[in-house]
């Protein structure tokens, strides 16, 4: 009938606007994660081919463009995986300030921290250990992604 097939084609054009969507928070999501694992990684290798404050802009950037597109979709996407998201980009704030601090005083013997005094080495353990927590994370919000995914059903 011309109703079921009306209904039909809406839950079509659901689906697809709302698979868009995750793409696109995805894609952006992983740019973010894998920047920050680039920045553990230069600063392991001690790579100065970008400067500590080109990578934090960089890694900011995309931080903002990550979160301002799950606010945007906000309305739109399911509340749990939403929440997932802003809870991956809280932790990716703290890395950044971590990161932050750490990079413009590497080289002062101590530095405070939200009031906890640590040494550079200490906090720069810290932040690699954050961008553990954060692939972990990253990782496990794919696969809550996969599953609510699949169980959609598109008649």
């Amino acid at each position: 009938s011309a109703a079921t097939e009306k209904k039909v084609y809406v839950s079509k054009a659901k689906f697809d606007r709302e698979f868009a969507m995750y793409q696109e928070l995805s894609e952006k999501t992983l740019s973010l994660v894998y920047k920050i694992g680039e920045i553990v990684l230069r600063v392991k290798l001690n790579d100065k081919e970008k400067t500590y404050e080109q990578l934090l802009q960089e890694v900011t950037d995309l931080d903002n463009d990550a979160e301002f597109c799950n606010k945007k979709f906000g309305a739109f996407i399911s509340e749990d995986l939403f929440e997932k998201y802003k809870d991956l980009y809280r932790e990716c704030h703290e890395f950044e300030r971590m990161f932050g601090v750490w990079s413009v005083n590497s080289q002062t013997p101590m530095i405070i921290v939200n009031g906890v005094h640590m040494k550079g080495e200490e906090l720069k353990a810290a932040f690699i250990e954050k961008q553990k927590v954060i692939s972990n994370k990253s990782d496990q919000l794919l696969k809550d992604l996969r599953q609510y995914i699949n169980s959609l059903e598109c008649e």
